[in-house]
């Protein structure tokens, strides 16, 4: 009786054993499939975390096991994991040894695609290019035949085969449409990597109008941040030509545009810019809010009449909630506050808004008139010399302007200009000169800033009254 019960025992802590062992490879599978699920949807990091959940659980299992009947099963998903992971030489060993181990065709046939896939990864082409061209006719794959296509194509294009690389790549799609997105991002990758901007732009087009693609905006961005160092700016700005009418929400359409935007303008091409940036102003996005900064700030720059600014501030006013654009409206209405004051009361006003203008609104046209302003009509200024200069310094080329050098060449006596000839017994006198003007300038920025917030609220109380019933 003792012996048929230790006999019972044994039996039952080997049971025991064997559900611990089967659950553990029961949740390193989860894992996995958690961490496939986070990488199709473009969670990376919790896809990575996932992976790494199954490698710990998948190399725990083994370990309780080696020799058992599931020992191949846990080697199998633990080159999955590691594939995910991006560990392929580890991918390669567990493979091989899976492989060795089973018993099973239909495993051996799995993890011997899956090894193709590992090889080709850490460029061992020439071992990986038979295990899946034996992948794609395997039987035991055909629930996978999309993807065994995929990663063949992969290698291909590692090899620089383009047209079969082409013709698979089509085959994965038209088995496993789930495949499109990673299908047409190696279609991007590889029309940048071979020089084939036609390519590439369809491969953005295709994703753009792909739903599922549009967590990957990210990906697409850092693809053609590539393009740009291969191709320059202006040919990587073609790649984003079709965002405007992708099928994804503006919100995320709007990332690509103002990348797109900001490789024209680093190109040369502002009235791209401007075209581009002037469209995506009109939605509601924080996307739409940054183009009406890039809006007015290449208007600012081309802008030579203070009367210009209130156009530009009609841009800025619907995205006025934005810090930036709230402080480059006080800043423009700061300069009109000014420009107002030199024609009433002191042309050193005129001054102060040139180099606001200079300054903060990056607007040098404007404030090149401002400062050829004050010298006209304050010559006696002993401050008038210095505006000379500055105006002279905001000048594309100074002998385009024979008139304003040789304004500035009969100021002799100005203390500036002498200081700019570098003589040196006129630097004393710049100090007390500097000083007055400094507090001038500190004085009347006060004053401007005060006006400007008077005006703000006086137009806040006209937009209150305007909104009452009694005035509707």
């Amino acid at each position: 009786m003792r012996g048929f019960r230790s006999a019972v025992a044994l039996v039952g802590a080997a049971l025991a054993g064997s559900c611990v062992y089967l659950n553990s490879l029961y949740n390193a599978r989860r894992s996995f499939d958690e961490g496939e699920r986070a990488r199709v949807e473009g969670r990376s990091a919790e896809a990575q975390a996932a992976y790494d959940d199954a490698i710990r659980k998948a190399s725990a299992s083994f370990r309780k096991d080696p020799s058992g009947s599931w020992a191949d099963d846990a080697l199998y998903l633990l080159g999955r994991a590691y594939l995910g992971r991006g560990a392929d030489a580890r991918a390669v060993d567990a493979l091989e040894e899976a492989i060795e181990r089973s018993e099973s065709d239909e495993l051996r046939s799995r993890a011997r695609f899956r090894l193709g896939s590992a090889l080709t990864r850490v460029g061992a082409f020439d071992r990986a290019l038979p295990l899946l061209d034996s992948a794609a006719i395997d039987p035991h794959l055909d629930d996978q035949v999309g993807e065994v296509r995929l990663e063949r194509a992969r290698l291909l294009l590692a090899q620089g085969r383009l047209g079969e690389a082409a013709f698979d790549l089509l085959r994965a799609e038209e088995l496993d449409p789930s495949l499109t997105v990673e299908v047409e991002f190696e279609r991007l990758e590889a029309g940048i990597v071979h020089d084939d901007p036609p390519q590439a732009v369809a491969a953005v087009d295709a994703l753009l109008h792909e739903p599922r693609a549009e967590v990957f905006a990210d990906s697409i961005g850092s693809l053609v941040r590539a393009a740009a160092r291969r191709w320059g700016p202006g040919g990587a700005a073609d790649l984003l030509a079709p965002v405007r009418t992708g099928d994804w929400p503006q919100q995320s359409r709007d990332r690509l545009l103002l990348q797109r935007i900001a490789l024209l303008a680093e190109a040369g091409d502002t009235l791209a810019v401007e075209s581009e940036a002037g469209w995506a102003a009109q939605g509601t996005t924080a996307g739409a809010e940054s183009a009406r900064l890039v809006l007015a700030r290449i208007r600012l720059r081309r802008t030579e009449e203070v009367a210009a600014l209130d156009r530009i501030r009609v841009v800025l006013l619907p995205a006025a909630g934005n810090p930036e654009v709230a402080r480059l409206v006080a800043d423009i209405r700061r300069v009109e506050v000014l420009d107002d004051w030199g024609r009433v009361e002191d042309p050193v006003a005129w001054f102060v808004a040139a180099e606001m203008a200079r300054d903060r609104l990056d607007a040098p046209r404007l404030a090149r008139g401002l400062f050829l302003r004050f010298a006209s009509e304050a010559g006696d200024s002993p401050w008038a010399g210095k505006a000379v200069l500055a105006a002279l310094a905001t000048t594309p080329d100074p002998r385009s302007d024979p008139a304003l050098r040789s304004g500035l060449e009969a100021r002799t006596a100005d203390p500036y200009v002498a200081r700019a000839r570098a003589r040196s017994s006129a630097g004393s006198s710049l100090g007390d000169l500097e000083a007055r003007l400094n507090q001038i300038v500190v004085t009347l920025l006060s004053r401007a800033d005060a006006e400007v917030q008077r005006r703000d609220l006086f137009l806040r109380g006209v937009d209150t009254l305007s909104q009452s019933p009694e005035l509707r």
